[in-house]
């Protein structure tokens, strides 16, 4: 078998491209893997990929290469001068070995996956005439009535968002983005607490798969909402001197992030308040996990000039960012964060890691607000002495989130021969069957506790390489009374530092946590009592 790849959905709009697909070599994983584009006029642009995202389909077609299930790519970056139509494209690959090859695409595969002259999905005539022929005409024209009755449907409701726009008091605007995670539960509960004082609310978010936003508007109990191209047709909506809270809760994945942080800038000038909420480190960098170039945490060096060298280099892990310097990027942030009335910040650590980027930041306007989390519903019941050490990780692990450290310290198990073994509740990224973790797919939250008692956890462990400003599922393991173990970074070390059952691993470094691990484990998973001076 050589190797394959499919890209299954792809679209380029307003200078981005973003889509999914897989790309599979029988012998081994990909590494890195790169979609170059020809366009139209001898324009060209090169997007890189994230691999090792998971694919139940191929790995079940090819049940035979245990590195199939994460075969997967996600496509996301900015493609400027891209000019359609689209008239050639190759992957380039990096094996886990290093070998290199190219695979050219055709032109096919690109109009199935949905990237045709529009840059959107198929031309319009093209796809009405496939729908014609395969539902028939009563059908089709059935399901133009009932787009027309939406329409309609839409236009009714203009006359609330007029209203809405007009209306006084102020209006409150978020931004956020649509990845999930703890930012979107704050948002969601925001929305709800903001909505209960009876003003309109617009929550403004990107949807990635299509390149848009939707807007959705909350007013006196309905919610209205609707797509816009980019997000300045959402700002168009206000008023010059209208008076508007502004709460920025998360900019990661807008198009053109530093407009929305100028346009918030401007706007202080008027009546209005404007909040900004720490849900991680996109003010002080485009990598808003502060993960590097090379796949490390970075800390925010204190010399810009080190950012300055990686920041090209970080596709990856900037969904493609080709926007201005480290320098041009903390300047608008700066003003941003000098204008705000409030900045609310859901750890302290959060803040010190804040003032690496920003020192003269003042105190005055941060306010520290840990999340209020419910305690799970059952507690955790550790399984009986004897047999392995069974390290517990909940979540979809991705490499900022620890998948790499998984892998070497699975590695470090397997060389000295350890009674250990990783078990992952949820996926993780670049998995393969060799490098000896469990991984047991997607789990419905309230589950965890009987899973991770159904499975005989000893600790839970959370291996985020990056700084977490809170980590919900380290105060779940915490409410559950498991053992914990973090790395000594972030939010979470800085509760598990007060927790008896916490352990906080003196090092980010696979070795140092296997072994501070098992002489965990032969403490009885817990610190000793802090004893008193006399």
């Amino acid at each position: 078998m050589v190797i394959r790849c499919q890209i299954d959905s792809i679209v380029v709009r307003n200078g981005r491209c973003f889509g999914w697909g897989w790309c599979l070599d029988p012998a081994q994983p990909i590494a890195a893997l790169e979609l170059e584009f020809r366009g139209a006029r001898g324009s060209r642009a090169t997007v890189t990929c994230v691999p090792g995202s998971r694919r139940e389909d191929v790995g079940t077609d090819w049940p035979r290469i245990p590195h199939a299930m994460h075969s997967g790519f996600l496509i996301l970056g900015d493609v400027p001068g891209l000019a359609l139509p689209i008239e050639g494209a190759r992957v380039v690959i990096r094996l886990r070995d290093g070998t290199h090859c190219e695979l050219d695409l055709p032109l096919q595969a690109l109009a199935a996956a949905g990237l045709a002259r529009d840059g959107s999905g198929t031309p319009l005539w093209t796809r009405a005439l496939a729908k014609l022929r395969r539902d028939g005409l009563r059908a089709t024209l059935s399901r133009g009535g009932d787009r027309a009755r939406a329409g309609l449907g839409r236009m009714r409701a203009w006359p609330t968002r007029i209203a809405w726009s007009l209306r006084k008091p102020s209006a409150q605007v978020i931004f956020d983005h649509a990845m999930g995670g703890g930012a979107n539960r704050f948002a969601k509960g925001l929305v709800e607490r903001l909505a209960a004082e009876g003003r309109p609310v617009l929550h403004v978010s990107p949807v990635l798969h299509d390149l848009r936003y939707q807007v959705a508007m909350t007013w006196r109990g309905d919610t209205h909402a609707w797509m816009v191209d980019d997000v300045s047709g959402v700002l168009r909506l206000f008023k010059p001197g209208q008076s508007i809270d502004v709460h920025v809760n998360e900019l990661v994945s807008f198009d053109d992030p530093l407009a929305v942080v100028e346009w918030c800038v401007s706007r202080r000038g008027n009546a209005g308040s404007l909040t900004v909420y720490v849900h991680d480190f996109f003010a002080a960098c485009p990598a808003w996990t502060l993960i590097d170039a090379d796949n490390h945490f970075c800390g925010i060096p204190l010399d810009m000039r080190v950012c300055e060298t990686c920041l090209p280099r970080n596709a990856a892990n900037t969904m493609g960012y080709r926007g201005p310097g480290i320098p041009a990027w903390r300047a608008a942030w700066r003003r941003l964060l000098e204008r705000a009335d409030t900045i609310v910040a859901f750890s302290a650590a959060s803040v010190s890691l804040l003032h690496r980027a920003y020192p003269d930041l003042s105190d005055e306007a941060v306010r520290i607000e840990p999340h209020v989390v419910a305690p799970m519903t059952v507690r955790f019941r550790a399984p009986p002495a004897g047999g392995d050490i069974v390290v517990g990780v909940a979540g979809h692990i991705s490499i900022p989130k620890g998948a790499l450290m998984l892998k070497e310290m699975a590695a470090v198990i397997r060389e000295r021969a350890l009674p250990l073994r990783i078990v992952v509740f949820g996926t993780l990224e670049q998995h393969d069957e060799d490098d000896g973790i469990e991984v047991l797919g997607e789990y419905a939250h309230a589950e965890l506790p009987a899973l991770m008692e159904r499975h005989g956890v000893s600790l839970a462990f959370l291996p985020s390489i990056c700084a977490e400003t809170f980590s919900f599922v380290t105060a779940e393991y915490m409410s559950m009374g498991v053992p914990t173990a973090v790395f000594p970074q972030g939010a979470p070390a800085e509760r598990v530092a007060g927790y008896r059952r916490g352990l906080v691993i003196s090092n980010v470094d696979a070795a140092t946590a296997v072994h501070e691990i098992m002489e965990f484990a032969a403490q009885g998973f817990a610190r000793p009592p802090a004893t008193r001076e006399p």
